[in-house]
């Protein structure tokens, strides 16, 4: 651990890569919060409406005209809390929760300690810890408990008249209220050890998906920068094409034809393996590479099996990691990004939508940076000119439609190569 955080020190592109996920995944957390809150909701609506007709009929023929009013209220607010999708989630929590407290409380003092308020003042106190955590659910149980107390003592002394319920026995009350307060009260300190049981489980497994985010990140910069090793302009045009690949896998996520298959997910993973996609390179003699004249056909041969070189260094790896993991998404882009939209690229000649997605948004920001970079080979093309080559390959060289998402963000494009 201690090795991973000096990593983290040193390097500020992994900081920026923890503070983005770290967000995601606190971000997430709240979104699968608010999604189980609102099926509570959804679901105690239906079993109130379920509820609500016979409960109206039976207020209805004891003439209490307020408890239907209540009622109705009540349910129309449950209904607002659920479709209203503008209001935060501390707005809809606390009025799902004191709105059953105003209803418990009001039925207990209308009804007595039997039936649907005592039922209610018992929920009351859960809701509060499943949502608002456990010192709130306690709070909620003083208050539970405060409130059947004074509702008796108000009852005993003549201020509450119940149409329902009648006792005059001093022990009756001091068998419903005991039962009542350890009742409330062992269920309530209960569901709290649990719930923080699973917020402990749920931290610790945060925990672990930010260490194993944290070592692909390193894993992936560790073996970029063998890269640079080799030439150190290449980790220039590592950093530069993974901005220019998130650039265009988020254009894509609003595309018509993209918006159902492509997430955020897939766009991180792309965005994340952009800097292996050169890997190969390292099998490539030097004298080769950096040569400054015209290659020969077996040299540009040998720089043509970067490609497969990628993909054999990624693949053992990607083997023992599994198919889920982010090595497929480097092998992938490492071994399909110079193929050609009209099948004359390499290494297998693929055409159109055969090329995976990877490799046809790395073949736009790679030759969008190649002609961008001076070399010592060639000299480096202006935006212009770069933006004109990258058009003229629109339908030949590159996917039509990222090359038009590029063109929409082709100033992006300049500002990147101009800053890194």
């Amino acid at each position: 651990m201690m090795a991973y955080f000096e990593v983290n020190r040193l390097n500020p592109r992994i900081q920026r890569f923890l503070s983005f996920h770290l967000k995601e995944r606190e971000e997430g957390l709240k979104y699968f919060q608010e999604r189980i809150f609102l099926g509570i909701i959804l679901t105690s609506i239906l079993a109130t409406t379920f509820a609500y007709l016979p409960s109206v009929f039976a207020a209805y023929e004891k003439q209490l005209w307020d408890i239907i009013i209540l009622d109705t209220v009540l349910l129309i607010w449950a209904f607002f809390l659920f479709f209203k999708p503008q209001l935060t989630y501390k707005f809809r929590s606390n009025g799902l929760i004191y709105g059953v407290y105003i209803l418990s409380l009001y039925l207990l003092i209308k009804l007595g300690p039997y039936g649907a308020g005592a039922l209610w003042l018992f929920i009351f106190p859960i809701l509060s810890i499943l949502f608002q955590g456990f010192r709130s659910g306690i709070c909620s149980l003083i208050l539970s408990i405060f409130s059947i107390l004074l509702v008796l003592i108000f009852e005993r002394a003549g201020y509450i008249n119940w149409q329902l319920f009648t006792a005059d026995n001093e022990l009756t009350w001091v068998v419903i209220t005991g039962n009542f307060i350890l009742l409330v009260s062992v269920v309530t300190i209960s569901t709290g050890i649990i719930i923080q049981g699973l917020e402990n489980t749920l931290k610790d497994l945060k925990t672990r998906v930010n260490e194993l985010s944290l070592t692909q990140q390193v894993t992936i910069d560790c073996l970029a920068s063998l890269v640079e090793f080799n030439n150190p302009e290449t980790g220039k045009h590592i950093r530069r094409t993974r901005n220019y690949i998130r650039l265009l896998s988020e254009q894509l996520l609003d595309h018509p034809k993209y918006r159902g298959s492509l997430d955020t997910k897939q766009v991180t993973l792309l965005v994340n393996s952009s800097p292996l996609h050169d890997i190969g390179k390292v099998g490539v003699p030097d004298h080769i590479l950096n040569k400054p004249g015209k290659l020969t056909p077996d040299e540009y041969d040998a720089i043509k099996k970067h490609t497969v070189y990628g993909r054999d260094i990624l693949m053992k790896p990607e083997q023992t990691l599994g198919s889920t993991s982010f090595l497929k998404m480097a092998k992938e882009m490492a071994y399909s990004h110079q193929e050609r939209w009209d099948g004359s690229g390499y290494p297998l000649g693929l055409k159109k939508e055969h090329i995976p997605l990877s490799g046809r948004l790395m073949a736009v920001a790679d030759v969008y940076d190649a002609l961008r970079s001076k070399r010592v080979y060639k000299k480096a093309y202006s935006h212009q000119e770069a933006v004109k080559i990258i058009k003229r390959g629109r339908g030949i060289q590159f996917d039509p439609d990222i090359v038009d998402v590029f063109l929409n963000v082709e100033t992006e494009f300049e500002a990147i190569a101009k800053k890194v």
